[in-house]
């Protein structure tokens, strides 16, 4: 019994051998060492009484596609294959080769009117030459992407209405250029001169841009950071406007080195914070619900500086064991740290941990008086001994955290610079270094431990 195939008008007729043969022909055309016979011969394998022309396609997709790892020319002839499918679903209708540039550069002009009308894009478009931009398309330039490339862009980046894209790649790449360039004096000819740059892969702009250019919500930065405030307002204004930037497709950082650590005195409540890590769950939390309009995860990264107390806990974060409560796995963590740490550790000098709770001052200018504070500590501990309680901290957190960075776990290490201070600093701070009520400190580094990491970590 002969095979039938649906069409997409629900109509069935036989199954015809060399439609499937053309296809795969153009698809190979031009490219070394791949065979049309091999790519047909698998796909048939998958073919079934009333199958639809959409899973014959996907079968010719799938058959170059296992392929790729033999021979890397099958993603171009992936690509092709997946490219024919989409130029039907934004030209809505069949094409053939002869009319193939006349279509192509006709839909793009108005499928741009189109998605205006349909508010998907702004209508400032509308002021371009779209004639003009459409005659200067280059179809041709479609055939430089491979299989991987032209999958994501399908998933991820063509505008659609209803599930249906309304964009092919070289009208992809136009509408972003237009975008950028709405407020140039030449606009077209600037639009023009970024399209030939993005089409021809010698430029991309960051994945805001690609998704956003051209909208009606025009959000083209990348990357975004800022810091917490310690209250519960700045905590939750903060994750709000997080959760805005990502929205849009922005990622994020954030620097929550000036919340309080765990045992923190609350003055409003009477009672002890439970620390950093069940405003980071929040954090995290958000990046995974507001997942970047449905486009694609939600990118942040927490980060942390060296002095933090709570800073074993931070470690801990990404790890698969332990209380998930307390775990994040879904953003990412980055540890600050400074020259002073590092000189330290080459030193074998003490290193100290702080909650900054009641050192509001120093907290936005810790790099700069981190030397006066230490010094401070180190010189002031005996007389100041309820205020600052020493505890060896039993982990070379340097090694700790390379080896994090290792397996994952940890994003990165920052290395910044301290600005030297002055002697009048120093009185300054030795001067109201009374008033801060909950300065705490721990030691936990050895040079030995460090440079000599399978031998037990001792402690200063």
């Amino acid at each position: 019994m002969s095979k039938r195939v649906k069409k997409r008008n629900g109509r069935l007729e036989d199954l015809n051998l060399d439609k499937i043969n053309k296809c795969a022909e153009i698809a190979c055309r031009d490219l070394e060492d791949v065979s049309v016979s091999e790519v047909v011969l698998d796909a048939s394998i998958q073919l079934y009484d009333k199958i639809s022309t959409k899973e014959i396609d996907k079968a010719l997709i799938m058959s170059a596609r296992s392929k790729i790892e033999k021979e890397p020319n099958y993603g171009y002839v992936a690509a092709r294959l997946l490219l024919h499918n989409l130029y039907k679903e934004v030209f809505g209708e069949a094409f053939d080769t002869e009319d193939f540039q006349v279509k192509y550069k006709k839909h793009f002009s108005s499928n741009i009117k189109r998605m205006v009308k349909e508010d998907r894009l702004s209508k400032k478009l509308l002021s371009y030459d779209l004639d003009f931009l459409a005659e200067n398309i280059k179809p041709d330039r479609d055939k430089l992407f491979k299989y991987l490339g032209i999958q994501t862009l399908y998933d991820r980046y063509f505008v659609h209405l209803k599930g249906r894209r309304m964009e092919s790649p070289q009208a992809f790449y136009m509408r972003v250029a237009m975008g950028l360039c709405l407020n140039e004096e030449n606009k077209e000819e600037k639009a023009l001169e970024i399209y030939d740059m993005m089409s021809e892969f010698r430029y991309s702009p960051s994945t805001p841009t690609l998704f956003n250019s051209g909208t009606n919500r025009s959000q083209l930065s990348s990357c975004y950071l800022s810091t917490v405030h310690d209250s519960i307002d700045g905590i939750f204004g903060t994750i709000h406007g997080q959760a805005r930037l990502s929205k849009y497709a922005g990622g994020l950082g954030v620097d929550w080195s000036s919340i309080r650590a765990s045992g923190s005195y609350i003055k409003g409540t009477n009672g002890n914070s439970s620390g950093l890590v069940p405003w980071l769950k929040i954090f995290n939390d958000t990046l995974v619900a507001v997942n970047q309009g449905g486009k694609r995860k939600g990118a942040g990264c927490a980060y942390l500086e060296v002095w933090h107390y709570d800073i074993e806990d931070f470690l801990e974060l990404r790890k698969n064991t332990g209380d998930d409560r307390r775990r994040c796995h879904d953003m990412n963590t980055a540890l600050w740290t400074c020259d002073e740490f590092i000189q330290r550790v080459k030193d074998e000098r003490d290193w100290y941990l702080f909650d900054l709770v009641c050192m509001s001052y120093m907290v936005n200018n810790f790099q700069k008086h981190i030397i006066n504070i230490l010094s401070l500590l180190i010189r002031e501990k005996l007389k100041y001994s309820e205020k600052c309680r020493q505890k060896t901290f039993g982990k070379n957190v340097l090694r700790h955290c390379l080896k994090r960075v290792i397996l994952g776990l940890l994003s990165k290490i920052l290395l910044i610079s301290d600005i030297a201070t002055s002697t009048s600093e120093l009185s300054i701070h030795l001067t109201y270094a009374p008033k801060y009520s909950y300065i705490q400190s721990r030691v936990f580094i050895t040079k030995e431990s460090y440079l000599n990491l399978e031998k037990p970590l001792s402690v200063i």
